[in-house]
């Protein structure tokens, strides 16, 4: 009986095929795992900055909104005040120019009873002369 020897090809192609996927798991798999793990970690926090960032922006707009509706608020209660202040000026002057008026008025008043005094007064010495003459003319 002749006990044949395994063919060595077969270990050879074995051999080959165990030294290939070594050299491809080393210098083809690992590289190419390492390089999409740290892409996926990259996007991974770009990501989360993102969603970070965005949050921000959420509060800062909120914070915005919220100044402007205040200032708005200021704007309007100054608006207001101003409105108030005009009115309570208009109607001061207004009070001092009628008081005013009031006062010319009183002062033409007077001034004119006085000129019907004096004309009155007048008008009765010219009576009393044209009462003379004619007493003076009947006599």
């Amino acid at each position: 009986m002749k006990i044949e020897l395994p063919n060595l090809t077969l270990f050879v192609q074995m051999a080959l095929f165990l030294l290939s996927i070594y050299i491809t798991n080393k210098f083809l798999l690992r590289p190419y795992s390492r390089l999409i793990y740290e892409r996926e970690e990259r996007t991974a926090g770009a990501m989360e900055e993102t969603h970070k960032l965005n949050e921000n922006v959420a509060k800062l707009k909120k914070e915005y909104e919220e100044k402007i509706f205040e200032a708005q608020k200021e704007v309007d209660l100054q608006m207001t005040e101003m409105k108030r202040n005009i009115v309570r000026d208009y109607q001061t002057l207004f009070d001092q120019f009628r008081s005013q008026c009031h006062e010319e008025l009183k002062e033409a008043q007077r001034e004119v009873q006085i000129l019907v005094s004096h004309e009155k007064k007048s008008v009765e010495e010219e009576a009393q002369k044209i009462v003379r003459e004619i007493i003076k003319s009947l006599v």
